[in-house]
């Protein structure tokens, strides 16, 4: 009696988009990069985003579109 083996292959497909939103002062400038008028964010402001990523403190809702971020828990950090 022969054993057949038999192979699943699964592939999983990811993509992230980071929309960052603030209801704090930001600067409007001009990127040289993008060829545009664009909202400026400080250096510490991006780094207190961050941290609220890697800690959670951020409510994720999943849609059809994809992960978005909850705007009241973004506010309230």
């Amino acid at each position: 009696m022969s054993t057949k083996i038999r192979r699943t292959e699964i592939q999983i497909e990811t993509h992230e988009v980071t929309i960052i939103r603030s209801g704090h002062r930001h600067n409007a400038v001009y990127c040289e990069h993008c060829e545009k008028p664009v909202s400026g964010y400080t250096q510490r402001q991006v780094s207190a985003f961050l941290r609220l990523v890697q800690t959670n403190g951020l409510h994720l809702i999943e849609t059809n579109d994809g992960l978005l971020v909850c705007g009241e828990s973004l506010d309230s950090n």
